[in-house]
């Protein structure tokens, strides 16, 4: 198995592959773990972090298959207070194939002057030898 990592830093609106990775050998996806930490300050604003085989991002697109796990939050104030932003997921069970070379992007899109930091772990299983160094 495989591990892969993405990070990147947000400042609102959509941007587009903020984080790619190439997959080094052929394989299934069959976990995704994803992390969102966005910074509010005002009502109504929101942050949403996307993983997907597509460069742009396909956060109002219906039917859109290249899309693999999306990530959001929102700060509603409510009288007694705000609430916390930070946003965490995962998905397992699945076995998504994937080709050495292929390319996966991170997208984020942000209300404006939200700014924010996603994180993505992609559990790929693979044939690669598993004593190879360059694998960790």
């Amino acid at each position: 198995m495989s591990v892969y990592k993405m990070f990147a830093n947000g400042t609102g609106g959509t941007e587009n592959s903020v984080a790619s990775f190439d997959v080094q050998f052929d394989g299934d996806i069959v976990a995704i773990l994803g992390h969102l930490n966005p910074v509010f300050d005002a009502n109504a604003e929101s942050c949403n972090m996307e993983v997907s085989f597509l460069s742009s991002s396909t956060f109002s697109v219906n039917d859109a298959r290249g899309s693999l796990f999306i990530l959001g939050s929102r700060l509603d104030l409510i009288t007694s207070g705000g609430s916390q932003g930070i946003a965490n997921n995962a998905v397992s069970g699945i076995r998504i194939p994937v080709s050495a070379g292929e390319r996966v992007h991170m997208h984020l899109n942000a209300s404006a002057g939200v700014v924010s930091v996603a994180q993505a772990y992609l559990y790929i299983t693979d044939a690669a030898d598993e004593t190879l160094r360059r694998r960790r």
